[in-house]
């Protein structure tokens, strides 16, 4: 049976992996004692370090179709949908 809760993911701060990062990287904590004092996964420090991820904040979920100016232009198809075919005719979209 599936699970029904929803997975925590990121119960850190970026403050939090940056300060890790910055202790690891002046040789004044091991990945492992950084990962148990900031609360940072030690597989996320480990990535960090050995560049198997990027620097900086991380967008999860897949990139963007469409740039934000042209949604904002498709947002006013349903409504010329009401005022072009209002009794039920074809579907613009």
């Amino acid at each position: 049976m599936a699970s029904t809760t929803k997975r925590k993911i990121h119960q850190y701060s970026e403050a939090a992996l940056e300060e890790a990062l910055h202790e690891i990287r002046q040789g004044l904590s091991t990945i492992r004692a950084a990962s148990r004092k900031f609360g940072v996964p030690r597989g996320t420090l480990q990535d960090r370090i050995h560049g198997r991820v990027s620097e900086g904040p991380q967008k999860m979920g897949p990139d963007a179709v469409l740039t934000l100016a042209e949604e904002k232009s498709w947002a006013c198809v349903p409504k010329l949908e009401k005022v072009i075919a209002p009794k039920g005719g074809e579907k613009c979209v």
